[in-house]
């Protein structure tokens, strides 16, 4: 055989090979899609319980006949403290595969190491809740909640940098999923702030991160609902969103007024402290929303 046949035979064999080798070597990029987009909404999600769980701890103090506050913590602490153990190796019950990534992982690592602290905050407090000793623990989960939830969130920020460039998920949809994410938080993070303030809390200094709070939540709102054309989905898709958006700008206004009236000097009254108490879990409900639909684009794998 000449070398010009040879030729020809190689250039046959690899033409007929390199598909199967392509297929072979191809991610399953609709599971790809669905792990990364599941990842951002579950480490966003952290953020948004250290906060929950703070502000059920604050309200239970307000209101210590009400053991729901005491529930709310015990359910939203077995959460955050299993969704972290998920995140770093893995779950099939929530469906998540094991990080990979080296620098998340060392993120992981500090917010984990922090956590063990606020969790042993939390269990002190619970256990201490009904013998009505509960002052110094609950002091001790107002100094560590917050150092928890900037780990958290500096693990969701890398997560989005890592995967908002249009490769592996739509371009600007890490964006998304962790700004909705964080409107979760902020929901939490507001109302543990107006309990503080009822309660007597460092006044001054609690009163200056509830305006910060407030004002990032209404900014945050106004680019989740500007940056929806941005990406580019289909009617089906955009309009669900749009009007899951609406929904939690009605919600909003139910308690804007008294959010930003307190953050500005006021002091919140008995019937405002009860509402904010009930109806943030409400507004959570329909926040979380928008961030499932936001995880769920482009994941059906068609």
């Amino acid at each position: 055989m000449n070398l010009y046949s040879t030729c020809k035979l190689t250039i046959a064999v690899l033409l007929i090979l390199f598909p199967v080798v392509a297929a072979i070597a191809a991610p399953d990029d609709a599971n790809a899609r669905r792990d990364i987009q599941h990842r951002i909404n579950i480490s966003g999600r952290q953020r948004m319980l250290s906060q929950r769980i703070a502000k059920a701890a604050c309200f239970a103090a307000l209101d210590s006949k009400n053991s729901e506050h005491i529930q709310e913590i015990r359910e939203a602490h077995a959460l955050f403290m299993s969704s972290m153990q998920s995140l770093k190796d893995g779950s099939a019950e929530i469906k998540l595969a094991a990080e990979r990534d080296a620098d998340i992982l060392t993120i992981m690592d500090t917010a984990n190491d922090l956590s063990q602290n606020y969790s042993t905050a939390i269990l002190n407090f619970v256990d201490a809740f009904f013998l009505g000793k509960f002052s110094e623990h609950l002091e001790n989960i107002y100094e560590t909640n917050l150092p928890v939830m900037t780990a958290a969130n500096d693990a969701v920020e890398l997560l989005e940098s890592k995967h908002d460039d249009g490769h592996l998920i739509r371009r600007g949809l890490a964006n998304a999923i962790n700004e909705s994410g964080r409107q979760r938080m902020l929901s939490q993070k507001m109302s543990k702030e107006l309990c503080m303030i009822a309660s007597g809390f460092k006044l001054q200094e609690i009163r200056a991160h509830m305006l910060g709070t407030v004002a990032l939540f209404v900014s945050s709102h106004e680019k989740l609902n500007a940056g929806l054309a941005q990406l580019k989905l289909n009617e089906k898709d955009a309009s669900a969103i749009e009007r899951q958006l609406s929904i939690i700008d009605r919600n909003w206004k139910e308690l804007r007024e008294v959010f930003i009236r307190i953050s500005e000097g006021s002091s919140p009254t008995l019937e405002e402290i009860k509402m904010v108490a009930s109806f943030n879990r409400t507004f959570l409900i329909e926040l979380n929303r928008a961030v499932e639909m936001y995880e769920q684009i482009d994941t059906s794998g068609n």
